[in-house]
């Protein structure tokens, strides 16, 4: 941690970077400038370490933080509320789309619904993965983006084609069956298919990238799980009332 600091207040900003547990040591660099190094703690705790530092000292004058562990808790902050804008305007242009495509609201609903929940089941995936392992934050962007594009592009499949069936068949499980063994077996392909290109990015000892292929092999199969096996339970619930409103 690098800390830029006038000569008024290096005094202070020294002590305050000496209250914090995480840290271990803190020498001058030349006149302006101080160093912190953190104790052996993992990533999690330095990172929290920094933010508490960022929030005694942020609006101090002529102190400024810098270092991997200010910028990795600035970028996940950032990362975040980017996320959750691209979320609040994507659901609806989806809404919107899938509704013109369908010419129903209940058909419509189902392609944002399962692109949600595969997502959130992805999320708890990685979330348990941080247990055992660091992954970069930009693993999320890309849960988000390639998560609520495949799974709506099941979707998009499986009610399309359950929806014929439904005029060839009527309401049964026949028409059901019909759709899991033409619609759920391109489904399937694909989503091994493209699990298996992202994995590839494994074999790269940066975090960032090996963070991306475990990302992105969860991602496309928490899609198709979702597809094949919530999405048909949904279906034959609702029957012919799919084509209600």
């Amino acid at each position: 941690l690098v800390v830029r600091v006038e000569p008024a207040q290096r005094a202070h900003v020294e002590r305050e970077l000496r209250a914090e547990p995480t840290v271990a040591l803190v020498r001058p660099l030349d006149g302006r400038y101080l160093v912190a190094f953190f104790r052996p703690v993992g990533a999690e705790a330095r990172t929290d370490g920094a933010e508490r530092l960022l929030d005694r000292l942020d609006g101090e004058p002529g102190v400024l933080l810098g270092g991997a562990a200010v910028a990795g808790s600035q970028i996940s902050e950032i990362v975040q509320r980017d996320l959750l804008r691209a979320e609040l305007i994507a659901f609806p242009l989806l809404l919107l789309l899938s509704f013109w495509v369908f010419r129903g609201l209940v058909a419509a609903l189902l392609p944002p619904l399962v692109g949600a929940v595969s997502v959130a089941g992805t999320l708890l995936l990685l979330r348990a993965l941080v247990e055992v392992t660091e992954l970069s934050i930009f693993a999320l962007n890309l849960v988000t983006g390639l998560g609520l594009g495949l799974a709506i592009d099941y979707s998009l499949l499986v009610v399309s084609r359950y929806r014929e069936e439904l005029e060839r068949h009527g309401p049964g499980l026949e028409a059901l069956r019909e759709t899991m063994s033409t619609a759920g077996r391109t489904i399937l392909f694909s989503a091994l298919t493209v699990s298996a290109a992202l994995a590839a990015l494994l074999v790269f000892p940066q975090r960032f990238l090996s963070s991306m292929g475990i990302g992105g092999m969860l991602t496309p199969l928490m899609a198709a799980a979702t597809a094949l096996v919530a999405l048909p339970a949904a279906l034959a619930l609702l029957g012919p009332r799919v084509n209600a409103l």
